[in-house]
């Protein structure tokens, strides 16, 4: 059964999430998974939700998410961390 992925992004550093954009499609695609939504222009229909930018990811099976495939080769969150991380 395929796996879809919803994250919600707040860009802080643009510079810093450009490198991170550029880093993901090959780890996804080493795992069969695509983008389906990749930011674009959203609306909100009920409700106060306003995303800044919203990412939606398909994997082919749960399991290749389950099991931390991607997460695993995904590039390092700790180098990015603490620069994509909201700012009080």
């Amino acid at each position: 059964m395929p796996a879809y992925i919803i994250v919600e992004i707040d860009v802080h550093d643009p510079e810093i999430y450009e490198e991170y954009k550029r880093l993901t499609p090959a780890s996804l695609a080493a795992h069969g998974g695509r983008f389906v939504v990749r930011g674009g222009q959203t609306e909100t229909l009920e409700g106060d939700w306003i995303p800044q930018r919203i990412v939606v990811l398909n994997l082919p099976t749960w399991l290749r998410q389950k099991d931390g495939g991607v997460r695993r080769n995904m590039p390092p969150p700790k180098k990015f961390a603490s620069d994509l991380r909201p700012r009080a």
